[in-house]
């Protein structure tokens, strides 16, 4: 899929650029391929070693 001119402009500016679906009208966020990498290491749960911790911090993690 192609980017248009107008798509092109508005990501130029360095910001995340909305865009509607016609048919749903439902709204996607186009952003560039690094800031979608960094925000997706952001959001990635952290995988936990048990046997690192006691099982009372287990529980009290689960919890938050």
């Amino acid at each position: 899929m192609n980017m248009t001119e107008e798509m092109r402009h508005a990501l130029g500016k360095g910001q995340p650029v909305e865009v509607t679906d016609p048919d749903t009208h439902e709204v996607y966020v186009l952003l560039r391929q690094d800031q979608y990498r960094a925000m997706r290491r952001l959001l990635e749960a952290e995988e936990i070693d048990p046997s690192l911790y006691e099982v009372e911090e287990l529980e009290l993690y689960e919890k938050v």
